[in-house]
């Protein structure tokens, strides 16, 4: 049942290919009619594609505010004049290489709320009269808390401000999206993110859902297959977790999915046994990530770019083409 609610949603992460964060994105190369074209480009390719995947920046509204909130609004309205369904991200906790930009347990500080606020409170602004299917507000907000329980909880009591932000304006389903682990997945699948116990000996967090969950009206997950298991034990260690869930009486929906690799022989296998497994499952998903550009995971190690290693997860190449087995998404 946990699946039902979102089950067509077939949807892409998207980073713009004129930049390479938030502040080249946003405020400093924003291009609308690229950011059109592109988006063009994805339901040309991928007929399916009824959902977008949008990671806003606070770097850039503190950067340049006002030209954010008008360049944002831009993009927020073509999105919905293509006929596509949103999910804004308004925080990152997975910074890529290069950095997009993101937070620590360090950045937010109590004394820091407010003006996480004001940002919260001018972004909601813009999307009231906008489709927007879930308010995810932060990706992967353990990524760098490295197992400290008190680093997690101060994580914790700034998602609790940021939903609070959205409740009091919007009535829209609201989310945190993350990896979701269990207790029972094994330390390769939950990515290093935790330790056992942290320095102080308290316990760190082993179950991230469970840790959000009153800040979860949707549990979306990220659950890449990042041991490159075979089609069949992906299913079931999905299947696990879909079990775990059923019993919070919530809807499932993948906003991050099929794992990278320097090249399409590389990434054959994860695409395979991710796409099939949701569709058999029944599960709507979002892929990372649409196009190729300049953000991390985004483009290919060549003489193209001074980076020579990490994942190329873009669906359409520079020319915009389907990489190869990337027309899987289209099965």
């Amino acid at each position: 049942k946990c699946v039902q609610k979102y089950s067509h949603i077939r949807g892409f992460s998207y980073f713009p290919s004129f930049g390479c964060n938030g502040i080249s994105l946003w405020v400093m190369n924003f291009d609308p009619a690229v950011f059109r074209f592109e988006l063009q480009k994805g339901k040309e390719k991928f007929p399916a594609f009824n959902t977008v995947v949008l990671t806003l920046s606070f770097d850039a509204w503190c950067t340049d505010r006002e030209r954010y909130l008008q360049n944002m609004n831009t993009a927020f309205t073509i999105v919905q004049e293509e006929g596509l369904q949103l999910i804004p991200r308004y925080f990152n906790s997975c910074f890529g290489t290069p950095a997009f930009g993101g937070y620590t347990a360090e950045c937010v500080q109590e004394q820091m709320l407010p003006v996480y606020r004001r940002y919260m409170q001018e972004s909601l602004a813009l999307l009231a009269d906008k489709d927007v299917l879930v308010h995810d507000i932060s990706n992967e907000p353990l990524n760098n808390t490295y197992g400290s329980r008190p680093a997690q909880e101060r994580i914790y009591r700034f998602i609790k401000e940021m939903y609070e932000e959205i409740k009091a304006r919007d009535t829209r389903p609201v989310t945190v999206g993350t990896q979701g682990y269990i207790p029972e997945d094994d330390a390769n699948m939950q990515q290093g993110w935790f330790v056992a116990k942290d320095h102080s000996s308290q316990e760190s967090v082993v179950d991230d859902i469970a840790f959000f969950e009153e800040f979860l009206d949707v549990i979306t997950i990220h659950p890449y297959n990042v041991d490159d298991l075979p089609a069949g034990e992906f299913e079931r260690y999905l299947r696990r977790k879909l079990d775990h869930w059923e019993k919070m009486n919530k809807p499932v929906l993948i906003t991050e999915s099929c794992w990278g690799a320097i090249d399409e022989e590389g990434r054959k296998n994860f695409l395979e046994s991710e796409l099939s497994t949701y569709k058999k499952l029944g599960l709507g998903f979002c892929c990372h990530v649409l196009v190729t550009s300049r953000v991390a995971d985004c483009f290919p190690f060549d003489e193209r770019t001074p980076m020579q290693q990490g994942l190329y997860m873009a669906f359409l190449d520079e020319n915009y083409e389907v990489r190869k087995y990337h027309d899987l998404f289209n099965d």
